[in-house]
């Protein structure tokens, strides 16, 4: 008899429930209906942090989950695990994580401050480790991308917690860029985004033959011949390269003043320094045609560029360690 594949529960997507009590604290329950209570200290200050903090988008709900699982699974690779620990910088703020933990299945432990130091620490744990988290598959990701991409995303997310706060938005094949990675928008998307096209395999059949050049770099970082580049393969290289950009805007550019900014002039200078300038080699293919001696060379120098060969690398890496299945057994030795 068939039965039908059960859903995860879209906990990120429920509200835990709390009502003021006749002894002055706050209970309900937690997305898991679960019993619940806060103090009312806990919940004055949390109160008081969404009102001043309404448009910080580091303290946005899925930012404050993101920061209570990572800090949660205390660096480990895995989803279930015991305990880790929290840092922020006011008592308000901390409030603000103990009652948002607490609906959501964490439990933040009484905070204390370092002698001389400006920050507060408290411990986390989960406290429904035999359940799912709210988190574990993406709570960014859009229905499609869940659906295509869940066997790259799990593992990702386990390896690279940080990276939980991309949103994954899937994007139309409108003969466009096939996938980009967008940083914040102010006013428009808090989050870091990758944006891609997943709406059929045609597409990457296609790409398999119309780019070439790009689709023997990929095979030559993971040690393998042109010819045993698969759709899934390169599907799973295209995002992760994208994936890789937003690892470096993630951990090189948002502790500065500007990060935008300072994003988009270092890729301003990159693009600058191609023989053709400020042209993608697809943007110079539609300008001159594919036969153009000029493509190759313009390739060539835009893989070589800085940001380019971090992304290739980070997506060659993650295939090579965490999902080699995708390659098959017949490799060649990997280039340096």
């Amino acid at each position: 008899m068939h039965r039908p594949a059960t859903k995860t529960p879209d906990l990120y997507n429920r509200r835990g429930r709390l009502e003021k009590a006749d002894d002055g604290t706050y209970r309900g329950k937690d997305v898991y209906d679960n019993p619940i209570s806060v103090s009312a200290k806990d919940h004055r200050l949390y109160t008081e942090h969404w009102s001043s903090a309404r448009d910080d988008p580091r303290f946005s709900r899925k930012n404050m989950l993101a920061d209570l699982e990572t800090a949660a699974n205390a660096g480990s690779l895995s989803f279930k695990t015991g305990k880790g620990e929290l840092e922020v910088e006011s008592m308000r703020s901390m409030s603000a994580y103990r009652v948002m933990g607490a609906l959501y299945g964490f439990e933040v432990g009484q905070y204390r401050r370092e002698k001389g130091g400006s920050t507060f620490k408290a411990t986390v744990r989960r406290t429904n480790l035999d359940q799912p988290t709210p988190l574990k598959y993406g709570f960014e990701a859009d229905y499609t991308f869940r659906q295509e991409m869940g066997h790259i995303i799990e593992p990702l997310y386990a390896h690279h917690l940080e990276l939980r706060r991309l949103e994954l938005v899937t994007k139309n094949d409108d003969g466009g860029r096939t996938a980009y990675f967008s940083p914040p928008k102010p006013g428009k998307q808090k989050n870091p985004s990758i944006y891609m096209t997943l709406a059929s395999d045609e597409h990457y059949e296609s790409s398999l033959t119309t780019r070439r050049r790009s689709v023997a770099s990929f095979a030559e970082r993971l040690g393998i011949k042109k010819e045993q580049m698969t759709v899934p393969l390169l599907k799973a290289y295209v995002f992760l390269h994208e994936v890789g950009h937003a690892h470096e805007y993630m951990t090189r550019y948002e502790k500065a003043d500007d990060p935008i900014g300072s994003q988009k002039r270092a890729r301003e200078v990159e693009m600058g320094s191609l023989p053709v300038p400020d042209l993608t080699p697809t943007q110079l293919e539609k300008k001159h045609g594919k036969e153009s001696g000029i493509i190759a060379v313009q390739e060539r120098a835009y893989r070589d560029l800085p940001s380019e060969r971090y992304a290739d690398r980070f997506a060659a890496d993650f295939i090579l360690k965490h999902i080699s299945h995708l390659i098959g057994d017949s490799r060649q030795r990997p280039s340096p």
